[in-house]
């Protein structure tokens, strides 16, 4: 019977995203940063990487990240949703991805982009949250 440290290890190197797949997911979402920050640079807006890839708590075969575009406060709730929804299209489309628009509190952008599932939502840029 094997002991419970030789199956935590064994769950660890199935969990663990290997070498190959840590340089595949950095080298896709400096891709799509660059282009992002391209398509948000005339509107003054700024982005954040977010989700599990950046606590690097990420899974193995778990092809996501986040990405937040950052409307300042005083913009207008139907601004900060038509403009960011119109922004995450132009994001998937200038990587001939496919998207589809979700809702949480507001509507936002889910893509897959490279064969990454990639979440484009708009939100404010608050001092503290």
């Amino acid at each position: 019977m094997p002991s419970l440290d030789n199956i935590l290890e064994s769950v660890l190197e199935k969990i663990t995203p290997s070498e190959k797949e840590a340089s595949a997911i950095h080298s896709v979402i400096k891709e799509v940063l660059e282009k992002t920050k391209k398509i948000i640079k005339p509107h003054g807006l700024s982005v954040v990487l977010a989700g599990s890839f950046t606590r690097n708590t990420w899974l193995s075969h778990k092809k996501e990240f986040d990405l937040f575009i950052r409307f300042p406060e005083d913009t207008a709730r139907e601004k900060l949703e038509k403009l960011g929804l119109q922004i995450g299209k132009d994001i998937v489309k200038s990587f001939k991805g496919s998207h589809v628009i979700a809702y949480a509190e507001h509507p936002y952008v889910r893509s897959k982009i490279k064969g990454y599932d990639v979440d484009i939502v708009p939100c404010y840029k608050v001092k503290s949250a």
